[in-house]
């Protein structure tokens, strides 16, 4: 493990064209913006720049802190970047909430950062994993039955590995348990079942003490499939949207949640132990708050989540009085060698660009033109969740 400019932060990978992080929860991602007005030309003019303001700490400021004490930071960019003429050095291919803690991927160079970017875009063999407490003991019946009624076709756009192309036309929207098999297709999700080996990719991490376990209560996996829409009544706000007119409104959505294990928590300020479900959640698609929607929808919100948590579910618990939002983007795995994407000519990076093009516009790609590199997996230390005591029985 690095060292790094602050505590809160660890790093877990870096080279020159890539970071990966361990984010610290309630950190913003970008420095605010300020509008700024310039002459030029003698016509005034006003320009987005960073703000010079900013007390404390965020995922971008770090990096830029990181980069220049290990001499990779292009000052002359950042001086442009100040006078809203050039873009950021630090590019993020994907984003963690404000709240959130976790793996993070930050990109230092654009090809670079288009690759993976891509990655995480199209979904396909790129898994994440996420660690959360639940508030209140998680069943699956009880789960299921919440959405038994009022079922409806859901239709998904884009990449989606857990289902083939003929199941995605009868996917419907609902909760519904599934068997983990020890043999044939499973969800992508159980590529994090066993270490890999070296010829398979490569395991990166800043949590030099964990053991590695993989056992859960369950043997089975709730996947929610429930489409997801703006709030009309709170801005920042998401939630799961009703069938209307024969069939849903909003996003398709899919989590894929596993129960490690239920138990009680025990917090200072807390008079009474707090009922909580470990849960391990796999999102397959990427839509806004989507983990901390699906958690409430079932009727167990993530600990801590002051936004989607009513007084009605648990009357008894203050969600105020936890210090944070107990959900951690623990492992992520990329179909990508990121030292082979350090050292990757222009003539390669022209040639994946090209691929990507082609995937995306739906032309298949030949099998000597496909990707057979070894994959990376980054695994970011959970901090600050308390220890929890075992359900009894």
């Amino acid at each position: 493990m690095s060292t790094s400019p602050n505590d809160a932060f660890s790093l877990i990978y870096a080279n020159t064209k890539m970071l990966v992080l361990n984010k610290p929860h309630d950190v913003a991602m970008d420095t605010p913006n300020e509008k700024k007005t310039t002459t030029t030309g003698g016509a005034p003019e006003s320009v987005v720049v960073p703000s010079t303001d900013v007390e404390k700490p965020t995922v971008e400021s770090w990096c830029l802190q990181h980069l220049s004490q290990v001499g990779l930071l292009d000052v002359t960019q950042c001086a442009l970047q100040k006078e809203g003429k050039m873009k950021k050095q630090v590019k993020f291919v994907h984003q963690l909430d404000y709240a959130t803690s976790g793996v993070l991927v930050v990109g230092l160079d654009k090809r670079a950062s288009a690759t993976l970017s891509f990655c995480f875009q199209s979904r396909k063999n790129c898994c994440k994993m996420y660690s959360a407490y639940l508030l209140g003991h998680l069943t699956e019946s009880a789960a299921v039955e919440r959405y038994a009624a009022n079922r409806s076709p859901i239709t998904f756009r884009g990449v989606m590995d857990d289902f083939t192309a003929e199941a995605l036309a009868g996917v419907t929207r609902g909760v519904y348990v599934c068997p983990i098999l020890q043999e044939g297709p499973n969800p992508p999700f159980t590529f994090f079942s066993h270490i890999p080996t070296s010829e398979e990719g490569t395991l990166y991490t800043d949590d030099t003490e964990r053991e590695e376990t993989t056992s859960c209560e369950s043997n089975t996996v709730l996947s929610i499939c429930l489409p997801i829409t703006h709030d009309d009544e709170d801005a920042f706000k998401m939630k799961v949207c009703e069938a209307e007119g024969g069939g849903p409104v909003g996003r398709a959505a899919l989590t894929h949640l596993q129960v490690v294990r239920r138990g009680y928590i025990h917090l200072p300020d807390q008079e009474k132990a707090v009922p909580v479900t470990l849960v391990r959640l796999y999102p397959r698609t990427g839509r806004r708050h989507q983990l901390r929607v699906h958690c409430a929808a079932l009727g167990h919100p993530i600990l801590g989540d002051v936004c989607y948590t009513t007084a009605s579910l648990f009357p008894e618990v203050d969600t105020a009085a936890f210090p944070r939002m107990y959900l951690h983007a623990e492992r992520l795995r990329l179909p990508v060698d990121v030292v082979q994407l350090e050292h990757s000519s222009k003539e390669e990076t022209d040639r994946a660009r090209k691929r990507r093009r082609r995937l995306v516009k739906g032309i298949e790609v030949s099998e000597d033109d496909d990707d057979h590199c070894r994959f990376s997996e980054f695994i970011a230390k959970r901090n600050n969740f308390p220890p929890m005591v075992p359900q009894e029985g």
